[in-house]
């Protein structure tokens, strides 16, 4: 939903561009720029396609084998950036009129969500069940990467 939104609201904004006169063919080369601006930080590198290289990082970062290089090195935090980061430009790019798909950064937001949920769960609620044995809640987690895998699908 928040592509959707997203690419809605990029349309939009090229349309008026668009409409006060600006050519067409600049639109792709505006995205690369606003592109190359938001990667230029070592926190949100990842977002860009090298294969599924940055999805096997986000299972590091969600499963704790990496630590993320964001400013406050929070896993968390570090995720929820790059999700957001993902969606705005993926949005930025395909209203724009560059050519591209949605298969991998579809892939990589589900892992994203996935990693996050995982996180938070293993961060959060693991300590409380493994205090509480006496209802089994040990075994209703898995590791984080599960659900960023699962996230993926």
């Amino acid at each position: 939903a928040a592509l959707r939104y997203m690419r809605q609201l990029g349309k939009k904004t090229f349309a008026a561009a668009e409409d006060a006169g600006c050519p067409k063919f600049l639109f792709p080369i505006v995205a690369g720029i606003i592109v190359a601006i938001v990667t230029f930080s070592d926190s949100t590198k990842e977002v860009l396609y090298k294969g599924f290289a940055n999805v096997n990082l986000v299972l590091d970062y969600a499963d704790g084998g990496k630590q993320p290089p964001s400013l406050t090195g929070d896993p968390l935090l570090h995720l929820l950036i790059l999700l957001i980061c993902k969606i705005f430009l993926t949005a930025i790019c395909q209203s724009s009129g560059q050519v591209g798909g949605l298969f991998a950064p579809a892939l990589f937001m589900g892992a994203c969500i996935g990693g996050l949920s995982g996180r938070a769960l293993r961060d959060n609620f693991w300590p409380w069940a493994i205090n509480l044995p006496d209802f089994g809640l040990e075994k209703a987690f898995s590791v984080p990467a599960t659900y960023a895998v699962v996230g993926m699908a």
